[in-house]
C-alpha cells in the first residue's frame, strides 16, 4: 500500500494542527489539490521534517499573510463567480476548478515527464557505456602515468560529469528543465487553498453576502466530507486507510457496518457513509490487538480498549490487516512519556485556555480547609526535595510532638521510605494516616517507627488506641516477611490494635477483571452464563472488600479512633480504602470540587502510578492494573445507594475513566509528584479540571441536596445483594442492552428546561414592568382601527414602535417547549442516537442535536435575564449572528 507525499505530510504534521493559525490549517487540508502523484515510503525522518517545518513560526506567519494578499482576493472572487454561474455545489465547483487548472497547466506536465524520460535514459547511458568508457580511460592512465588513487579518483568525476553535461546539451534536457511546472504549481496551490479558507473565513468583508457563501458551502457535503467549512474530522488525508472494512456487530452478525478504517493520530476511525455509523478509538485507549485466524470473509483483527470497548474489523487483505496490526501496536505503546498525546494536544475548537485547571488544587489549602497546622499537627520541610520520600509530595504533615530523628527513622523502617502522614483530619481530631508496610521481617523492630506511631495517637486526645489497619490477606502480609518486609509485630507496639482486611494485590484485580470483559463479551450469553461469568470474575467481592475496609475506617473516626493505613507500598489499596474513608466522613468531597480535590490529594500527590498500572508507555505488563478503575466504581456504588448525597453523575464518572486513560490531559500521567514537576505538565499539557469546568453543566446531578447530604457521615449497606453490576461501565457500547433514555438525562433535560423558563420568566416580568403602559396604549390604539364588519387587521410596528419591536425579538430567542428526548432517534446530520450519545437541547429552538451540530461556542439569549451562556444548535447561532454581526462572527 503505497503512500503518497500529501498524506504523510498531513499525518506528520496532524499533531501540530493547533499550534497552526486557521489559514495554515487550511492549506494543510487543501493537500487534496495537490497533483503530486510522487510515492514515498512513510518513515520517521520524513515525518519529524515535515512537522519541524509546519510548526516553525516563520511557517505561520507566511501563511497568514498569504490569504491577505489581492491575488487572493482576485482568485476568490473568480470563485465565486464560477460557482454562482454554473450553480454546481461548492465541493463540485471547487473540483472543476483544479481539474480546469491541471488542463491549462497540462502542457508543462507533458513537457516536464519529456524531460525526466530524457534524463532517464541519458542517466542508464551513463551508468553503462559512458562508465565503461572512463574506467577503461583511467586503466590506461594508471599504467602509463602512474598517477596516484586520490587524483585518478578526481579524474573520475570530472571526467564522468564532463560526459554527463555533454549529453544534456546534445538532448536539450537539462534538470532545471524541470522545475517550471513545480514553480507555477506551488503559487497557484497557495492562492486556490487562501481563496478557501477566506471564505469559509467570510473574508475579506463580513457581510451578507459572505454568510449566504458561507452557508452555501457549509451545506455542500461530499463522501466523507460533510461539512466543507471545517477541518477534515478524520484529521486530514490520513496517513492510513483500508476500504471496505466490515465492522462486525455482535447482535447483528447478519448485517455488519462496511466502511473506511483510518489510522490518524491520535485516533483509529471507521466510517461507514451510508448507516452514519462512526467509531473514534483513541490510540492511548487501545488495551490489546490480536489478529485472528483467517475467515472466508477476509483477514479479522480484534480489538480491546481500556473504555471496555471491544470491536472487530475485518479485512479484505491480509496484508492490510498486518499493517494496520503493527502500526497500531507501534502507536498504542509509545516508548516514552513525551510521546504521548497530551504534549500535543489544543483544546482550540472548546476555546479552554491552557492554565485552566492546574491551579484549582492546592495541596495547603485542602489542608488548611481541614484546619491544619493546628497545636497537634504541623507541616515538615523535611521532604522538601523529595530526599526522605521520593514518591510522597513534598508538602508532609505529621505530629508536632515528631522529632527529626524519629522521622528519619520511620522512613527508614517503612518499604520505599512511605512513613506514616496525615492524610485527613476529622472534626473530632481523630486522623486517617498513610504509610507503606514496615520492614519488619521475622522480628525485626524500630524504635523511631513505635514513637511515630505513638505520636499519632497522642495527637488525638478523645481516644486511647489506635487502629493499624492492614488492606491485605493476612497470608500475603506473612510471605512478605520472607522478604523482609511483613507487617507490624503487635508485641513491640502499645495501645495499637490491627486489623487485616483482606483485600487482593493488583495480580488478582487484573486477572478478575478480565474475566469480566470476557463475560461480557460473550457472543451468545444466556442468562446462567453471564450471572456465573460475573461471579466467578469475584469482581463485585473485591468492590464490596474495599467499601468494607473503607466504613469500618470510617466508623471508627467518626467515634474518634485515629487510624494507620498501609498495604504493600502504599500507593494502591491505601489510597483506595482512604479516598473512599473521606468520600463516606466528609460532604466536602462528594462535590465535584471536593471529589477533584480527593483525587489530587490521595491518589496523585501521595504517588498512586497511573502510568505504570494503565500502560500509557511500554513496559512490564505485570504491573497494568485496574485499581483507580474499582475506586471510581465504589463511588458509582455509593452514589446508587445515595443519590441525592453527590452533587455530580454517573456521566462525571465515565468521563473521569475514559479521559485519564486517553492521555488526552496531563492531569494523571506520571506515577508521582515528582516526576510529574520534572515532566512540566502544567506548562506544556492540558488539565482535566480545567475540562470539567468548562462543562460543569453535564457533570451535575439534579437530584443533589447539599443540605441532606451534610448532615451525618454515609452508613452504606453493605450486603451482597446491594451491589449492582456497573452496565453502564462495562457494557455501554452495546445497542440493546440499555434503557431508551437514561433516567439521569431525562431529569438534567428537565431541570434545564425548567431554569431557561424560570430565567426567561423573570425576563418577561422586568420587561412588563418597564414597558407595561406603552404595550396598553399599542394595543387599544391597533383596536380601535378594527373594522366593523370584524375583519382581521394587521398589527404590525412602525418606525417609532422599535422599543416594542425589540422586546418581541427577545422574548421570541428562548425556546418555551423543548423536544423530549425518547421522540428523537437521529440528529438533523442523520447521526442515530444511542446509549453512549450525548442528546443535547438547543435552548433557543428547543429541538435535540448531537455534539457536533451543537455550536463550539455558547450564547447568553437575550431573552435571559441572567444573561448567561447556554448551548445553541449552528443553525441558531447563525440567524443570531444575522442580528448582532460582528458580536458573534468572532
Amino acid at each position: 500500500m503505497s503512500l503518497h507525499l500529501p498524506k504523510i505530510l498531513a499525518e506528520s504534521s496532524r499533531r501540530n494542527l493547533h499550534h497552526l493559525s486557521p489559514a495554515t490549517a487550511f492549506y494543510r487540508k487543501q493537500n487534496l489539490l495537490c497533483p503530486s502523484s510522487t510515492t514515498l515510503t512513510c518513515t520517521n525522518s520524513v515525518r519529524n521534517f515535515s512537522e519541524a517545518i509546519l510548526k516553525s513560526d516563520f511557517f505561520v506567519a507566511v501563511s497568514d499573510k498569504l490569504t491577505q494578499t489581492d491575488v487572493v482576493y482576485i482568485f476568490q472572487e473568480k470563485l465565486i463567480t464560477f460557482q454562482d454561474i454554473s450553480g454546481l455545489p461548492w465541493w463540485a465547483a471547487i473540483v472543476t476548478s483544479t481539474i480546469a487548472i491541471r488542463t491549462l497547466l497540462f502542457p508543462l506536465a507533458v513537457h516536464q515527464q519529456r524531460v525526466i524520460a530524457k534524463i532517464s535514459n541519458i542517466e542508464k547511458q551513463v551508468n553503462t557505456t559512458v562508465e565503461r568508457e572512463v574506467s577503461k580511460t583511467v586503466a590506461e592512465l594508471i599504467k602509463e602515468k602512474r598517477w596516484d588513487e586520490e587524483f585518478l579518483d578526481s579524474f573520475y568525476h570530472i571526467e564522468m560529469y564532463r560526459r554527463r553535461t555533454e549529453l544534456y546539451k546534445k538532448q536539450k534536457c537539462h534538470p532545471w528543465k524541470t522545475l517550471p511546472l513545480v514553480f507555477i504549481q506551488i503559487p497557484v496551490w497557495v492562492t486556490m487553498s487562501g481563496a478557501i479558507y477566506n471564505i469559509n473565513s467570510m473574508l475579506p468583508v463580513r457581510d451578507d453576502v459572505a454568510l449566504q457563501t458561507y452557508l452555501e458551502m457549509k451545506a455542500s457535503a461530499f463522501s466523507i466530507f460533510q461539512d466543507l467549512t471545517v477541518l477534515d474530522d478524520t484529521y486530514l488525508l490520513p496517513l492510513f486507510f483500508v476500504e471496505n472494512v466490515l465492522l462486525l456487530d455482535r447482535y447483528n452478525g447478519k448485517k455488519p457496518f462496511s466502511g473506511n478504517l483510518f489510522i490518524s493520530a491520535p485516533y483509529l476511525i471507521f466510517k461507514d457513509v451510508e448507516s452514519k455509523k462512526e467509531l473514534w478509538l483513541f490510540f492511548s485507549h487501545i488495551s490489546s490487538i490480536e489478529k485472528l485466524s483467517l475467515t472466508t470473509t477476509g483477514s479479522p483483527l480484534l480489538i480491546r480498549s481500556k473504555t471496555f470497548l471491544c470491536v472487530t474489523f475485518v479485512f479484505p487483505k491480509d496484508r492490510d490487516c498486518h499493517e494496520f496490526f503493527l502500526l497500531l501496536q507501534q502507536r498504542s505503546s509509545p516508548a516514552t512519556i513525551p510521546e504521548l498525546h497530551c504534549f500535543e494536544y489544543k483544546a482550540i475548537p472548546e476555546n479552554i485556555p491552557q492554565s485552566a485547571g492546574w491551579n484549582y488544587f492546592d495541596l495547603l489549602d485542602e489542608y488548611r480547609r481541614m484546619q491544619v497546622p493546628n497545636d497537634e499537627w504541623c507541616l515538615t520541610f523535611a521532604n522538601g526535595n523529595y530526599e526522605l520520600c521520593d514518591t510522597y509530595p513534598r508538602h508532609l504533615f505529621i505530629p508536632r510532638s515528631v522529632s527529626s530523628s524519629v522521622l528519619i527513622g520511620s522512613s527508614k523502617f517503612r518499604s520505599k521510605g512511605r512513613l506514616p502522614v496525615l492524610s485527613y483530619l476529622h472534626r473530632n481530631k481523630a486522623v486517617i494516616c498513610r504509610c507503606s508496610q514496615p520492614l519488619s521481617g521475622f522480628n525485626a523492630r524500630c524504635i523511631n517507627d513505635e514513637q511515630f506511631l505513638c505520636c499519632i495517637l497522642k495527637s488525638n486526645p478523645n481516644s486511647d488506641h489506635l487502629y493499624v489497619v492492614d488492606t491485605r490477606p493476612k497470608i500475603n502480609a506473612m510471605a512478605n516477611r520472607a522478604t523482609g518486609k511483613g507487617y507490624e509485630n503487635e508485641s513491640f507496639y502499645e495501645n495499637i490494635k490491627f486489623y487485616f482486611f483482606g483485600i487482593e494485590n493488583i495480580h488478582v484485580m487484573r486477572a478478575s477483571l478480565t474475566k469480566v470483559i470476557e463475560t461480557c463479551d460473550l457472543k451468545s450469553s444466556s442468562m446462567n452464563a453471564f450471572l456465573s461469568g460475573i461471579d466467578s470474575s469475584n469482581w463485585l467481592k473485591h468492590i464490596k472488600a474495599l467499601l468494607d475496609a473503607a466504613w469500618f475506617i470510617a466508623d471508627a473516626v467518626d467515634k474518634g479512633i485515629s487510624v494507620v493505613v498501609h498495604c504493600s507500598d502504599g500507593w494502591d489499596r491505601t489510597a483506595q480504602v482512604c479516598s473512599l474513608a473521606a468520600l463516606l466522613l466528609d460532604p466536602y468531597y462528594r462535590t465535584i470540587q471536593g471529589y477533584q480535590a480527593l483525587i489530587e490529594k490521595d491518589w496523585l500527590a501521595f504517588g498512586h502510578k497511573f502510568s505504570d498500572r494503565y500502560g500509557f508507555i511500554a513496559g512490564d505488563p505485570k504491573e497494568i492494573s485496574p485499581i483507580f478503575t474499582q475506586f471510581i466504581e465504589a463511588t458509582w456504588q455509593l452514589t446508587c445507594q445515595f443519590p441525592n448525597a453527590f452533587q455530580f453523575n454517573e456521566k462525571y464518572l465515565l468521563s473521569l475513566h475514559d479521559n485519564f486513560t486517553s492521555c488526552q490531559f496531563g492531569t494523571f500521567i506520571g506515577n508521582c509528584e515528582k516526576e510529574r514537576s520534572e515532566l512540566k505538565l502544567s506548562s506544556l499539557t492540558f488539565s482535566y479540571w480545567g475540562y470539567v469546568a468548562y462543562h460543569m453543566n453535564e457533570f451535575v446531578n439534579p437530584l443533589y441536596s447539599s443540605e441532606n447530604s451534610s448532615a451525618s457521615i454515609l452508613k452504606p449497606e453493605l450486603c451482597s445483594q446491594n451491589f449492582r453490576f456497573w452496565r453502564g461501565l462495562y457494557c455501554r457500547f452495546e445497542n440493546g442492552v440499555h434503557p431508551r433514555e437514561n433516567i439521569e438525562d431525562i431529569v438534567l433535560a428537565a431541570s434545564d428546561h425548567n431554569n431557561s423558563l424560570e430565567d426567561h420568566i423573570n425576563f418577561l416580568q422586568k420587561k412588563l414592568s418597564t414597558l407595561g403602559d406603552k404595550i396598553k396604549g399599542f394595543v387599544e390604539n391597533k383596536l380601535e382601527k378594527v373594522s366593523l364588519d370584524s375583519r382581521p387587521v394587521s398589527i404590525g410596528y412602525s418606525d417609532n414602535d422599535v422599543e416594542l419591536k425589540n422586546a418581541m425579538i427577545e422574548a421570541n430567542s428562548v425556546a418555551i417547549d423543548w423536544k423530549p428526548l425518547y421522540s428523537v432517534e437521529q440528529c438533523a446530520c442523520l447521526t442515530p442516537f444511542t446509549y453512549s450519545t450525548k442528546k443535547i437541547h438547543c435552548w433557543k429552538c428547543g429541538n435535540i442535536f448531537c455534539i457536533r451540530c451543537i455550536h463550539d461556542q455558547h450564547v447568553s439569549l437575550p431573552g435571559h435575564q441572567s444573561k448567561r451562556t447556554v448551548p445553541v444548535c449552528k443553525t441558531c447561532f447563525f440567524k443570531m449572528m444575522g442580528h448582532s454581526f460582528e458580536e458573534h462572527v468572532s
